[in-house]
């Protein structure tokens, strides 16, 4: 099925490609008197397509652009060739004396032939009348000898008659002692078969004891069976008319960060060293999805990831050298990001506590106007879900998370290297707090 699907679908593709290609021409076919010609031939030059006219003489065909001209043709007129400008095309095709005359030489040769084919006729006719009065005379001398046959056939066929009396009589006999042979075996056999039907009577009434049984047996533990599956069910439905197990969810969701590996920025200034920059971002998160039943839900969401410390905080003498040497603020450095992302959320059991599965991935984008870089999303955890009520749910999770963090760098004058501060993606452990509505 899906070869025929494939096929069919090339073969159109083809053919619009084809129509794309094309184009239309309109004309007539005429002979050099004004009559329509509808037996004439049509051809586009350079292609081996070849077209005919309506009745009326006139045309309307597709060709491809490379056509530059048509010609037509037909039987008893000389070709005749036009170039395809745009208009309306019109053959007069004018006649050809040359077949004309080998026509009406044709039809002379035609007539002479008719002639000696009639003459042919007429003496095949006489001896078939001949043929015909040799064939009566046979008939007349082979239906004598048939008559003659016919009475020794007769004479035959009385002779067998008395032989198969004779033999059907005899047969008779033999027949009437095989019924009886038969009629005494047929007695015994129906002995046995009688004693045979009390044997399988017994062993009949014995097996359809046990098929009760079993029977019964069987209907007992399908009954459990039912029974335990409507349990199930009724426990089910009185689950689903408590709490809502499919349909639109809006999650609001907070997250707070603690660095796994601690993010440190080593500054060499007046020949001093400085610690700098620790990740401690706080990540607000709001997402809209569908829950296609008690085990599972997807959702689509956003946010804003803002990190509690900011790079301005890290001292006067960074602050003030950057501010002087670079032509960008630092306030488009800050560490605040946009994570768009999707996340999917599985819960392993029924009940109003459920312990549950979360995973999330997609992007942290900066904030606009800033020179930071993309980062990937990507968060995976355990958590609990609380079933408030029909429709409203608080879950908290413990996760791993990928967020970025800022690194930043200042070297003094006795150095030739200058200011710079990049992000990078960091491995961190997540708590989050959510409602679900």
């Amino acid at each position: 099925m899906r070869r025929l699907i494939l096929v069919v679908f090339c073969a159109v593709v083809a053919i619009v490609c084809s129509a794309q290609n094309n184009r239309i021409v309109n004309g007539a076919v005429f002979t050099i008197d004004g009559i329509p010609l509808s037996t004439a031939v049509l051809k586009a030059v350079g292609t081996e397509h070849t077209f005919t006219p309506r009745a009326d003489g006139t045309f309307q065909i597709q060709v491809p652009y490379y056509v530059k001209s048509m010609e037509a043709s037909a039987e008893g007129y000389l070709t005749e060739q036009v170039e395809i400008d745009g208009s309306y095309m019109v053959f007069k095709l004018k006649v050809d004396k040359k077949y004309q005359d080998k026509k009406a030489k044709a039809e002379e040769a035609a007539s002479v032939a008719a002639f000696e084919k009639a003459k042919a006729e007429e003496a095949a006719k006489v001896k078939a009348d001949e043929d015909a009065r040799k064939v009566a005379e046979a008939k007349a001398k082979s239906e004598a000898a048939a008559k003659l046959a016919a009475e020794k056939e007769a004479i035959a066929k009385a002779k067998a008659a008395e032989a198969a009396k004779v033999k059907a009589e005899e047969e008779a006999r033999k027949v009437a002692e095989a019924k009886a042979k038969a009629a005494e075996a047929a007695r015994i056999a129906a002995v046995e078969k009688a004693k045979a039907d009390s044997i399988a009577k017994v062993k009949a009434a014995e097996q359809a004891r046990l098929d009760m049984l079993k029977k019964a047996k069987a209907d007992s533990l399908a009954k459990d069976k039912t029974e335990k599956r409507e349990s199930r069910i009724a426990a089910m439905e009185k689950y689903n008319q408590k709490y809502r197990n499919k349909g639109l969810v809006h999650n609001l969701e907070l997250n707070y960060n603690y660095p796994l590996v601690g993010v440190n920025t080593v500054v060499y200034q007046n020949y001093g060293v400085r610690d700098f920059s620790t990740l401690h971002p706080v990540e607000f998160n709001y997402s809209i999805g569908y829950r296609f039943c008690n085990w599972a839900s997807v959702s689509l969401g956003t946010g804003v990831t803002y990190d509690l410390v900011d790079l301005r905080n890290y001292g006067d003498k960074f602050a003030h050298a950057y501010e002087t040497q670079s032509h960008e603020p630092i306030l488009n450095y800050s560490n605040m990001s946009i994570p768009v992302f999707l996340n999917a959320k599985f819960y392993l059991t029924n009940g109003s506590i459920q312990p549950m599965t979360s995973i999330s991935g997609g992007i942290y984008l900066p904030i606009p106007m800033s020179q930071l870089n993309n980062m990937l999303l990507f968060d995976a955890g355990v958590g609990c879900n609380f079933r408030v009520s029909k429709r409203s749910n608080i879950y908290v999770i413990g996760s791993i998370a990928t967020v970025p963090a800022m690194e930043a760098g200042l070297y003094d004058s006795y150095s030739n290297e200058s200011l710079w501060i990049r992000r990078r993606s960091v491995l961190s452990p997540r708590i989050k707090v959510g409602f679900t509505l």
